[in-house]
């Protein structure tokens, strides 16, 4: 697991975050000091794996322009 620390008042902090993922006995927790830090992380592993965001829209939008995913905005 990797958490990073959002900008946002509303956010929850990263070290609480990681010490409620070692409660629930997630073995393995990282923290990384930015979205754009954690990408380069994570772009360095094997193709086949997968990346699964989730958290705030803030987050997954910052994550897709990083990934260059284009999106399109519904209008219905």
């Amino acid at each position: 697991w990797y958490v990073v620390p959002l900008a946002n008042p509303r956010a929850a902090k990263v070290d609480d975050l990681a010490l409620r993922l070692q409660e629930l006995q997630v073995k393995s927790v990282h923290i990384a000091e930015s979205v754009r830090a954690l990408w380069q992380i994570l772009t360095k592993k094997p193709v086949a794996s997968r990346i699964i965001i989730f958290g705030s829209f803030s987050l997954v939008g910052e994550v897709l322009a990083l990934a260059n995913v284009p999106w399109k905005k519904r209008t219905d």
